[in-house]
């Protein structure tokens, strides 16, 4: 029977090739009964095959790609975010390690010997078709053929229960493979998930959430917790127009008149109301409750698409609405808008990079 590999539907799947998961049958070729010796006539049955031998050397190694997985969820820029991923696959590679290991031994022990005494008992039946001992023997030497056919048999009859007995260990371990491969498919469909690029997003999406569970939500320092979040975004995404994208509209109300300069406009925030304004310089607000975080963010993205500081475009209209109707400026949202908008104006024109844009609000925003 020929053994059937199945290989992993995803990606890191593929790289596997777990051949060591391949199910074969519960035995080879059943052993045949003896058959009678005619008078004149010999008959030398064949050895059956060993089967899932090449599965067993070919899968012995096939777990080690989830090594490489788990190394880079732990390299990567939202790692922190990635515990339960990890956790999902490091029991699963243990358990690979330690079949693997079984597989070689099983190699060893089982396969090795056994095809090399198949491959001698071969050469014996070879030794006596030659010598004429098989097939229509003339009979005058049939009597002296009939102790060697016997003898062959006797020897088949021994391999074939040797290898009946193997092959139930080899299938045993084979199944144990499988099953191991089937309990890892949704964690390595899961963490490939959030390592694509194509999924960057979700996966700062997922690193939010993680670092307010963290650090509470409002932080105890929104300022550095901005210049954080921006660091790990950028150092997953490098192209700026997506990396102001994915920072701003993660934290601005897509209901704000950023929404024109905003891609996807109705993208909904995770965090609009989850910050607050402490660890900003104190001339950037007032009130520790205000979301200075999202008022920043809205004037960053402003600036990268406008190329200016954004706050010189509202602060005159509306300075004068106040003054108007007897309310107070923000100086602080003013003061604010004008550096964040700076921050994104040079973003988008160079003067600092997706790499160390976090620490630039470090040193522009915070206190």
């Amino acid at each position: 029977m020929v053994s059937q590999i199945p290989r992993f539907p995803s990606r890191t799947y593929g790289v596997l090739c777990l051949a060591a998961c391949a199910l074969v049958a519960l035995s080879g070729r059943p052993a045949s009964a003896a058959r009678p010796q005619d008078q004149g006539v010999s008959y030398a049955d064949e050895v059956a095959d060993l089967t899932g031998c090449l599965d067993l050397a070919t899968g012995a190694n096939g777990f080690e790609p989830l090594d490489d997985l788990i190394r880079n969820l732990r390299g990567d820029a939202f790692a922190d975010a990635y515990g339960v991923y990890i956790r999902d696959l490091e029991p699963l590679l243990e358990q690979g390690r330690t079949l693997g290991q079984q597989m070689r031994q099983l190699a060893r022990a089982e396969c090795d010997p056994f095809e090399l005494e198949q491959g001698q008992w071969r050469a014996q039946k070879t030794e006596l078709i030659n010598s004429g001992c098989i097939g229509t023997v003339p009979p005058e030497t049939f009597a002296g053929c009939a102790p060697r056919i016997n003898s062959l048999n006797a020897w088949r009859d021994r391999l074939d229960a040797r290898r009946q007995a193997a092959q139930q260990r080899i299938n045993a371990t084979l199944r144990e493979a499988n099953a191991v491969v089937q309990r890892a498919e949704g964690p390595v469909r899961n963490a490939e998930l959030v390592l694509n690029p194509d999924h960057a997003e979700d996966a700062f999406h997922l690193y939010m959430l993680w670092y307010l569970r963290q650090h509470g939500s409002p932080p105890a320092d929104s300022c550095a917790a901005l210049a954080d979040l921006a660091t790990a975004l950028g150092r997953r995404v490098r192209d700026r127009d997506q990396f102001i994208d994915r920072l701003t509209r993660n934290l601005v109300n897509p209901e704000s008149p950023l929404r024109r300069v905003m891609a996807p406009p109705a993208w909904r925030p995770l965090a609009g109301r989850t910050f607050g304004a402490a660890g900003f310089k104190p001339k950037f607000f007032t009130n520790t409750a205000d979301n200075q975080v999202r008022h920043a963010a809205a004037h960053m993205r402003l600036g990268y698409a406008l190329r200016t500081a954004s706050s010189v475009y509202t602060f005159g209209d509306d300075l004068a609405a106040r003054y108007v109707r007897g309310r107070t400026p923000e100086w602080d949202d003013y003061y604010l808008g004008l550096a964040a908008g700076y921050l994104g104006f040079k973003l988008r024109s160079g003067l600092v990079g997706v790499s160390d844009f976090g620490d630039a609000i470090r040193t522009d925003l915070c206190n």
